[in-house]
């Protein structure tokens, strides 16, 4: 593990030199997987800096918690392919306020509602 620190007078600075592609590469050849824990998406630039190093961005949402404008903000960005290879994790789920329904007819139906 790799904290980060004192927060440096130039933080956006420090994510853009050819130093942290270097470490980051360096450190794929002996790990499976490097995760890099940022700020949520549009708070700072950080995970757009971040993005060029990233297999996969998973973008986590607490159910109920979580204002629907930072993930329709986020939505956005991936379209506009600000952030690239994004995924969204829903958790805190409440499964007892979930109904479970299978059926199978004219059309197979499974999943949650």
């Amino acid at each position: 593990m790799i904290t980060a620190g004192s927060i440096p007078p130039n933080p956006n600075e420090l994510l853009a030199k050819p130093l942290l592609d270097e470490l980051i590469s360096d450190l794929r050849k002996d790990f499976d997987f490097i995760i890099i824990d940022t700020a949520p998406v549009g708070v700072v630039s950080d995970s757009f800096l971040l993005n060029r190093l990233a297999d996969v961005n998973l973008y986590v949402v607490r159910a109920d918690h979580t204002p629907k404008k930072y993930i329709e903000e986020a939505t956005t960005y991936f379209k506009e392919n600000k952030l690239t290879r994004m995924y969204f994790v829903l958790n805190s789920v409440n499964m007892n306020a979930i109904a479970y329904r299978y059926g199978y007819g004219k059309k197979y139906g499974y999943g949650y509602a």
